[in-house]
């Protein structure tokens, strides 16, 4: 069944839906029209966009998509990439001497995308990425 945005919106006005899953339903049908950005996009891109939706949106998007492709992300997503944080945390970037701020969301986004890609596959490896980061960071 394929739900674009404005079927999804006669279809929850229609059946005077609960808040939680009208909008569920209403996002569901926004990224049905952008579904190919689920499929051409590396793990870290899914990981990001499909964070920032709801997991029954997720659900309605998984269950209404036709896309074999979209399915197995948004499968892949909960049963792995959801799960994938880097070591190092607010905590360690602290101790080494970096001022919070909106930097430390930054740089954990971009060590999370290197575990995401396999750009990273060890705790060392994540070390001296952030060596890395925090160096351009002072310079």
């Amino acid at each position: 069944m394929h739900l674009d945005h404005v079927d999804a919106a006669r279809v929850a006005d229609r059946l005077n839906l609960e808040s939680e899953i009208r909008v569920a339903i209403l996002q569901a049908g926004e990224w049905m029209e952008k579904l190919e950005e689920l499929t051409e996009n590396s793990a870290s891109g899914m990981t990001f966009i499909l964070d920032g939706l709801s997991p029954l949106t997720r659900f309605v998007l998984f269950a209404s998509s036709q896309n074999k492709m979209s399915r197995e992300n948004i499968e892949r997503y909960v049963k792995e990439w959801q799960h994938i944080q880097p070591k190092s945390t607010g905590t360690t970037l602290r101790k080494m001497g970096l001022k919070e701020g909106p930097k430390y969301a930054q740089i954990l986004t971009a060590l999370r995308a290197s575990w995401l890609d396999g750009e990273v596959n060890s705790e060392e490896e994540e070390k001296q990425l952030l060596a890395k980061l925090l160096e351009r960071e002072q310079n």
